[in-house]
């Protein structure tokens, strides 16, 4: 069987008996599911019980109650204690890190959160311990509130008159494989039934792994306990580091080891592709749009291309038509100019492997008074870079030319 901790809470009238009205805590999570937190009044109570599960006796299990003001107003609580048996013990009170007595009187503000660590030790044997942490507030209606607590202790010695157990931790599936993932990336978790198929109880403590590139999910709390004929799951991760198949193993330790359960598995790393596309990046050390000449001097600036896809990118083509060109128009009178160099068309296309660049220069000169302003709509004064980027396959810059020449 499985074990799946039930949660219930306890907000108590001040006079005694009488159980306070609950908001939905999806008020509170902002249409969340709001599983295992109750609101009560402004103040969220988070989780809205506190199950420890099977603690070996002897040892001890912390969890953390969180109190939240997520209303508009100050919220006063106060005089923190434990009721029920004294197994459960108030170990620490923070407010926003800061350490605070379980006994003083705590305003809150919006937003503001006290967490207690709440501490189970049972000393013996008990089919199930119960008790609560119990507080006061300035909340109507709900003066009085109580978090219920539950925990059960477990010794793992075994039942039987022999000391050998007989059975052992049975893994299913017996085997996983991860498939392909990416090199450096860890994979989602794959999950396996764990069954303890022997006569008593026995604590997993610990996973053990023939390689650092397997993992667990960190699904519960070490050392487990299980009873007989008791299932928990385990979630595994694969990080693999280079592109190869990899084997290994993964074994659930326990306290007795004559006892374990061993898990086959299997991955393969591989160099897959995050973006799988070419993607151009255009940069310069300041701005390209604006350019200045002065007394017949051009102003020139470096661009770089980028390819920060993971594909390779192919520039086929870099160009600017200027909005007078003395050559395929004699009638113009010549203003500005914006020439390109360090592009050869000849050798084009260039190829840009991931993370590859390309430098070239754009340079702007007039030797009149010249102002050149760029028009989408004619297509004039604006750069082009032609690539198979297939979101940006045309990356366009509008340029402006200010000159001031002597002629």
């Amino acid at each position: 069987m499985s074990f799946r901790p039930a949660l219930l809470a306890l907000p108590l009238a001040a006079c005694g008996g009488l159980t306070s009205t609950v908001p939905s805590a999806e008020e509170y999570l902002d249409g969340d599911s709001g599983n295992g937190i109750a609101i009560v009044g402004d103040l969220a109570i988070n989780p809205e019980t506190i199950n420890f599960g099977y603690v070996e006796s002897g040892f001890s299990q912390d969890e953390i109650l969180t109190l939240t003001n997520v209303g508009d107003y100050l919220l006063t609580v106060a005089d923190f204690s434990v009721v029920g048996d004294g197994v459960f013990e108030i170990t620490a009170v923070s407010l926003d890190d800061q350490a605070v007595s379980a006994d003083e009187e705590i305003t809150l503000s919006h937003s503001d959160s006290i967490e207690l660590v709440v501490t189970f030790a049972p000393t013996e044997d008990s089919d199930a311990w119960a008790g609560a942490i119990s507080f006061v507030s300035d909340i109507s209606g709900s003066e009085y509130i109580e978090v219920a607590m539950q925990g059960t202790s477990i010794d793992t010695d075994t039942d039987t008159d022999t000391d050998t157990i007989t059975g052992e931790i049975d893994a299913s599936p017996a085997a996983i494989d991860f498939g392909e993932v990416d090199i450096g990336h860890s994979s989602d978790p794959v999950y396996v039934d764990f069954t303890n198929n022997t006569a008593s109880n026995v604590a997993i403590t610990n996973f053990e792994f023939s390689d650092t590139i397997w993992d667990w999910n960190n699904d519960f709390n070490l050392p487990w306990i299980m009873q007989p004929g008791e299932t928990v799951t385990a979630g595994f991760l694969y990080t693999p580091t280079a592109e190869q198949d990899d084997y290994g193993t993964a074994t659930a330790v326990t306290d007795d080891t004559s006892i374990s359960g061993t898990v086959n598995l299997t991955g393969t790393g591989a160099d897959l592709c995050d973006i799988c596309a070419p993607q151009i990046f255009v940069s310069a050390g300041y701005a390209i749009a604006d350019f200045l000449s002065i007394l017949n001097l051009p102003d020139q600036r470096s661009v770089m291309v980028q390819n920060t896809g993971d594909e390779p990118l192919e520039i086929s083509q870099i160009y600017v038509n200027n909005d007078c060109d003395g050559v395929k128009n004699p009638a113009c009178i010549e203003g500005g100019e914006f020439l390109i160099s360090g592009w050869n068309k000849a050798i084009a296309p260039v190829t840009l492997d991931p993370y590859q660049s390309y430098n070239f220069d754009i340079s702007y000169g007039a030797d009149t008074l010249a102002f050149d302003l760029p028009n989408p709509s004619s297509d004039v004064n604006i750069l082009h870079i032609l690539s198979n980027d297939p979101n940006s396959s045309d990356w366009g810059v509008e340029l402006t030319g200010i000159g001031f020449g002597t002629n």
